[in-house]
């Protein structure tokens, strides 16, 4: 049942479009565990961008993740390293290693588009973490589309369920606290 709620929580934070090709998929991390390996979340949204790089949807995939906390590996690395396992070639994969919140996912992607004259992105995460991820993109101006996973690992029922209505909570009071900054 929880999983149910947690569902509906995620309503108003999971925009919902249908895609277009863009110039690149940008997949954002989270938190890797000991030796770089990569949790459900992670892998989910890894194998998400994979599927829709290997769909023709954007040239380039690129995986935007440094050490969130202290003492943590950097989360791109792994990404690229899974994503090359799953068949993206390493010359379509470009690595940003230095972000750690997701503003500055953002920010870093975007000057790695920019860098090359592109524009246009996929972004990937889990969709509680979608409105934020799309907005900070946007005011990096960045075209960014926000791609919908309708069977994430945040709906499943159990532990999980209680897991995931605590980020979906905590992403409520980030977008107000970024609303009453300014910031978004």
């Amino acid at each position: 049942m929880l999983g149910w709620f947690v569902r509906a929580l995620c309503r108003p934070l999971a925009p919902r479009v249908a895609l277009e090709r863009a110039d690149a998929i940008v997949v954002l991390g989270a938190p890797v565990g000991p030796g770089g390996a990569i949790g459900a979340a992670l892998e989910e949204r890894v194998r998400a961008g994979v599927a829709l790089w290997q769909r023709g949807l954007g040239q380039w995939l690129i995986v935007s993740g440094g050490a969130a906390l202290a003492g943590l590996m950097p989360e791109a690395p792994a990404m690229a390293a899974r994503a090359r396992e799953l068949g993206v070639p390493a010359d379509a994969v470009w690595v940003e290693d230095q972000s750690r919140s997701t503003r500055e996912n953002a920010e870093r992607s975007a000057a790695l588009l920019r860098a090359r004259g592109l524009g246009s992105a996929i972004v990937v995460t889990q969709p509680y973490h979608l409105r934020r991820a799309i907005a900070f993109f946007t005011r990096q101006g960045i075209s960014a589309q926000p791609y919908f996973m309708a069977d994430s690992c945040i709906f499943e029922g159990g532990a999980t369920s209680a897991r995931s209505l605590r980020w979906v909570v905590r992403e409520y009071l980030l977008l107000l606290h970024y609303r009453l900054r300014g910031e978004l």
